[in-house]
């Protein structure tokens, strides 16, 4: 545990700032641009310890209490690790579950986007010394897809009929979404075509996304053809 001085120094790239130095509040350090924005989230991330930013000409300075008993420069310095680390994965984890220190994310996330659009500076000052320090770059916050959307269960009406290049079974539903019929949903297309005429046809089970509009009806679903049209509670 450190329980020296330590200082984050937020420096102004955008332009100078006009007036006495003191503390910020708020509403004031809002109004200040980058910096600003990204010391409110400092100040987010480490609410217990009650900080009080600090303008200083060009440059916003936000002083951690001797009684936080955190290595602040250390604990960014391993979650950047961390996050550069799980970018790299093969299978990424959420942020969440992939660092150490979860309560920096959102501040080291508005860090990287600052540094990238508006040349912010950082610097970490303690008793020992001070040095830069730069954000992780924007892609290590890579998170896995959420793959919630990309899978449907409902009932679709089916509003049209075609083929692919494959001669696979391709119908229109509600939304303009194609679906593609596996084998298992053997219609003849004649069938379809004079049901989706009558609005006497849909599917209903799993459809699963295989591209922006295209999809797949899922094993264990229901290819219906009839003249009376039940789907009073369609979803």
């Amino acid at each position: 545990m450190s329980t020296q001085k330590q200082t984050i120094v937020f420096t102004f790239a955008e332009r100078k700032i006009d007036g006495d130095t003191g503390s910020l509040n708020r509403n004031e350090l809002q109004r200040l641009g980058h910096a600003a924005k990204v010391a409110s989230t400092l100040l987010d991330s480490f609410e217990s310890f009650d900080l009080a930013p600090q303008l200083s000409h060009q440059a916003i300075v936000v002083e951690l209490p001797d009684s936080s008993c955190i290595d602040l420069q250390a604990i960014l310095e391993t979650t950047k690790i961390e996050l550069i680390s799980n970018a790299n994965c093969h299978s990424p984890r959420k942020l969440a579950r992939a660092v150490s220190s979860v309560q920096t994310i959102p501040f080291l996330h508005a860090a990287a986007t600052a540094h990238a659009t508006g040349g912010l500076k950082m610097e970490l000052a303690s008793d020992a010394g001070s040095s830069p320090f730069f954000p992780p770059p924007l892609p290590a916050f890579t998170e896995p897809k959420d793959r919630s959307s990309d899978r449907l269960k409902a009932t679709f009406e089916i509003v049209g009929v075609c083929r692919d290049e494959d001669a696979t079974h391709l119908v229109v539903i509600a939304g303009r979404r194609f679906l593609s019929l596996p084998a298992e949903y053997d219609v003849q297309m004649t069938q379809l075509q004079d049901a989706v005429f009558g609005r006497q046809a849909w599917y209903e089970g799993v459809i699963e996304r295989k591209s922006s509009n295209g999809w797949t009806a899922m094993p264990g679903g229901r290819l219906v053809i009839q003249e009376a049209d039940p789907r009073t509670n369609q979803s």
